[in-house]
């Protein structure tokens, strides 16, 4: 029992970590998406067609739009995963070693 108390403090712990960078690279995120999308409109519009079946799409004639659309979403998520990954992974051990140990620390 105190095997499994301390994987889940040790994974609870992992977690705050990650969760820092995730919260560090938000300014990234707007970055992405600005430069993928261009307005919040677009952004909402690519949203709505991940949600939508492709083959209603090619109902309506927009299933060239919706494929685009798509894309770009699926690769706004690959960015931001990708940046924090590099950011806590690369990065932060960079910059400030101290900052890294306290993060390896949680």
């Amino acid at each position: 029992m105190e095997d499994l108390r301390l994987a889940m403090d040790l994974i609870g712990d992992i977690h705050l970590g990650w969760l820092a960078v995730v919260v560090m690279c938000i300014p990234a995120y707007f970055f992405y998406a600005w430069a993928l999308f261009g307005s919040w409109e677009r952004f909402f519009q690519a949203v709505q067609y991940m949600a939508t079946p492709n083959w209603w799409s090619m109902i309506r004639g927009e299933g060239v739009e919706d494929r685009w659309e798509s894309m770009k979403f699926i690769l706004l998520i690959a960015l931001c995963i990708g940046t924090v990954y590099e950011v806590y992974v690369h990065l932060i051990p960079l910059i400030s070693p101290s900052f890294a140990e306290y993060l390896s620390e949680l």
